[in-house]
C-alpha cells in the first residue's frame, strides 16, 4: 500500500470531484493507520517468537564475546578453604561453586570454544540457555521499532542519502537502548543459580550504575557499516541489496558490538568483567595491540545463524505479503 495519498490516487488511475478527493482521502488514512497498527503489532509478536526460538544460540554466542582468558589452570584447593578463615556459609558456597563448575569455572566466563560455553551453560540448567530473555525481547522490540517508525517515512531516492539516514537512526536508537542492552548482557553473563546470581531483578543492575557503557561505540559502528555500505547505492535488485546490507552489518558491525558488550559488562560487581577501560577508544586501542581483531570474533557463527534466520522470516514474509496487496 502506498504511503503517499497522492501515489495511492495515481495508481488507483481515478479522476474525482473535489468532494469525492476528500472521503477517499479519509478512507485511505483509516486504512493505513489500521494497516500500520498491524504491522507494528505483528511485529512485536514476530520478534518476541523468534527471539525465544534463537535465545540459546544469543547466550552461547554471547558468552563467547564475553570471553578472553583461558581457563585450563583454574583450580579450586578445596583443603586450603575448609581450614581458612572462612564462615561456613562463604565455605558451603565455594564448595559449591567448585562442585558445580568443575573443570569449568564461572567466573567470569571464560569459555574458549562452543563445547565448553554448551558445558558451562548446560550446568546451570534448561533455563540456562534462555537467561536474559525479557531483556532482550524488550531490547529487540524497541529497537526494531524505533527504527522501523523513524524510517517508515523518511525515505529518499537518493540512496546514498537514504544510507545517510539509515545509519543516523540506527546510531540514534542504539544509543536510546543502550541501558536495555547493558542489562541484557549481564544477565547473560552471570550465573542463574540463586546461590551465585549477581542481580536478582532489573533494579539491581540499574542500581550498580554503568547503563551507558559501550554506548559511544555504537556511533563507530553505524558509521564504519555505513561506509561498507557504500557499494549497495551500484546494486539495482531489491533482494541482493538487501542480502548484501545484511552481511555487511554482521560481518562488519560484530567486532564492534563485542567490544560495547564488554564495555557494558564491566562492572566491579561478582562474576562481571573486571576490567579498567575508560571508553570505547581505549578497548578498541588495547584489542589492536595485544589481543587482535579476529578474536573480536569469538560465537560468531551463532550470532550470524540467528540474525540471518530472522532477518529471512521478517523479510520473507514481507515479500510474500506484498504480492497479495
Amino acid at each position: 500500500m502506498p504511503k503517499d495519498f497522492n501515489d495511492y490516487i495515481r495508481d488507483k488511475n481515478i479522476l474525482l470531484k473535489k468532494r469525492d478527493i476528500e472521503i477517499e482521502k479519509e478512507v485511505f488514512e483509516q486504512n493505513y493507520d489500521v494497516q500500520l497498527s498491524q504491522v507494528i503489532l505483528g511485529n512485536i509478536v514476530t520478534t518476541a517468537v523468534l527471539n525465544l526460538m534463537t535465545q540459546p544460540f544469543n547466550v552461547m554466542s554471547m558468552q563467547l564475546q564475553l570471553s578472553s582468558n583461558p581457563i585450563e589452570n583454574f583450580k579450586i584447593d578445596v583443603k586450603q578453604i575448609m581450614e581458612s578463615q572462612y564462615t561456613i556459609q562463604q565455605k558451603r558456597r565455594l564448595e559449591l561453586v567448585h562442585k558445580q563448575f568443575k573443570p569449568y569455572p564461572y567466573y567470569p566466563s571464560q569459555f574458549q570454544n562452543y563445547r565448553k560455553a554448551l558445558i558451562g551453560i548446560a550446568e546451570q540448567g534448561i533455563m540456562g540457555f534462555f537467561k536474559g530473555y525479557k531483556s532482550g525481547v524488550l531490547y529487540s522490540v524497541l529497537n526494531s521499532q524505533f527504527r522501523f517508525l523513524l524510517l517508515y517515512k523518511l525515505t529518499n531516492e537518493n540512496k546514498i542519502i537514504q544510507n545517510i539516514l539509515v545509519a543516523s537512526v540506527a546510531t540514534l536508537v542504539d544509543l536510546i537502548t543502550n541501558p536495555l542492552q547493558t542489562i541484557q548482557t549481564r544477565l547473560i553473563l552471570q550465573n542463574r543459580l540463586p546461590n551465585f546470581k549477581t542481580y536478582h531483578n532489573f533494579r539491581q543492575i540499574i542500581r550498580s550504575g554503568g547503563l551507558t557503557q559501550g554506548a559511544s561505540g555504537h556511533i563507530y559502528k553505524n558509521i564504519f557499516i555505513g561506509l561498507t555500505q557504500i557499494p549497495s547505492i551500484l546494486i539495482d535488485s531489491q533482494r541482493i541489496n538487501l542480502i548484501y546490507m545484511i552481511s555487511t552489518s554482521l560481518v562488519f558491525g560484530y567486532p564492534f558490538l563485542t567490544m560495547i558488550r564488554r564495555l557494558q559488562a564491566q562492572s566491579r560487581d561478582m562474576n562481571m568483567i573486571n576490567t579498567n577501560y575508560s571508553g570505547f577508544l581505549d578497548i578498541l586501542k588495547d584489542t589492536y595491540n595485544n589481543k587482535g581483531i579476529f578474536k573480536l570474533y569469538k560465537g560468531f557463527g551463532a550470532y550470524a545463524t540467528v540474525n540471518m534466520f530472522i532477518s529471512s522470516v521478517l523479510y520473507g514474509t514481507q515479500i510474500f505479503g506484498e504480492q497479495f496487496e
